[in-house]
């Protein structure tokens, strides 16, 4: 099974080494030598994380790379089953991972519901879902986020019992500051000190007011489940609006050379890529980048922004590990372990 073993080393107050060992589907030996139609079946057994976005990467590669035009619809169907997926996905995060992480009473009755009625794709789902978005789950219209670029103005947010997303941005503040971390985090922001790659909501809307001002207060890990709530806001203005708001959804592909197919499909992970050779109509190269593999590179996101992080104690560290790696949102299974502490995670 797919899965994700990542390694920290601790010493003299601070993490001192990150490795990452990854066990990730290979699609290009699987799917060489295949039809365009065999492919898109077989890629639906590869990925059950993330699949609607993955089949609609993998048409339209493939589309392009046999210069073929999608059926009349067929775009704006592959839009809307994205859409609902990423819905699915930031609501998951929110409502049952991240509470269940900071050791808070989950969301899951609610989560179990609006997943049925996503799924169902029945009329005023979006609408209904940002109402109570807005009441139950912010206490306030998701419009009026940028009013927490004042800090102080939402660290007295995160003090309420109530509404329901509150005690879970107190306690993720309180788990990183109790590691070590937050209270002495480098004075760039949250970010990496050097140029690395990430992907995800956070990339996509850290120039929005509250992100910002959380980055550049040192609180990155808060910055980006902030970001989930961002995007979850943006997508369904833009699904109960159509065209009056800017979820920032790509959906595209294009045909960099002869029988060759790229798509880049946004999803509640990050940026997903596919990359397609065909000859004589069969598969001879299929390559996807996914967001997993590009915030756990080698040299990517999540081992920069752990580098030499401040954490008390081994188990510190493993803790600080833990919650960024739920914050960078690996596709797979996940472990996290130190000289004697460990933890698992689940995508």
């Amino acid at each position: 099974m797919p899965a994700l073993s990542i390694d920290v080393g601790w010493r003299d107050g601070a993490i001192d080494a990150v490795g990452i060992r990854a066990d990730l589907p290979q699609p290009s030996k699987v799917l060489a030598g295949r039809t365009p139609a065999e492919a898109l079946a077989l890629l639906g057994r590869l990925y059950s994380v993330c699949g609607q976005a993955q089949r609609a990467a993998a048409e339209l590669a493939l589309a392009a790379a046999s210069a073929t035009t999608l059926a009349a619809g067929r775009h704006a169907e592959l839009e809307a089953a994205v859409a609902r997926e990423c819905a699915t996905e930031h609501l998951w995060r929110l409502l049952v991972d991240w509470p269940r992480k900071l050791g808070l009473a989950d969301a899951s009755a609610r989560f179990a519901y609006w997943y049925r009625r996503i799924a169902a794709d029945g009329a005023g789902w979006p609408c209904e879902l940002r109402t109570e978005f807005a009441s139950a789950w912010l206490g306030r219209d998701p419009a009026c986020l940028e009013d927490w670029s004042t800090l102080a103005a939402y660290d007295a947010w995160t003090r309420g019992e109530q509404p329901s997303l509150a005690p879970v941005f107190a306690a993720l503040r309180a788990a990183d500051v109790s590691a070590g971390s937050a209270s002495r985090a480098r004075p760039a922001s949250g970010a990496p000190d050097r140029a690395v790659v990430e992907t995800g909501a956070y990339v996509q809307y850290g120039e929005h007011p509250w992100l910002a001002a959380l980055t550049a207060a040192g609180r990155g890990l808060e910055a980006r489940v902030a970001a989930r709530v961002v995007a979850l806001a943006r997508l369904l203005d833009a699904l109960v609006a159509p065209g009056a708001g800017d979820a920032e959804m790509e959906l595209d592909a294009g045909s960099p050379a002869d029988r060759c197919g790229r798509a880049a499909v946004t999803t509640a992970r990050g940026v997903l890529v596919h990359d397609v050779t065909l000859l004589d109509g069969r598969v001879v190269r299929y390559a996807i980048r996914t967001p997993t593999e590009c915030n756990f590179a080698a040299d990517g996101a999540y081992r920069a922004l752990l580098a030499t992080r401040p954490a008390a104690d081994a188990a510190a560290a493993a803790r600080l590990a833990d919650l960024w790696a739920l914050a960078l949102d690996p596709c797979v299974p996940y472990t996290v372990h130190t000289a004697g502490s460990g933890s698992t995670g689940h995508a």
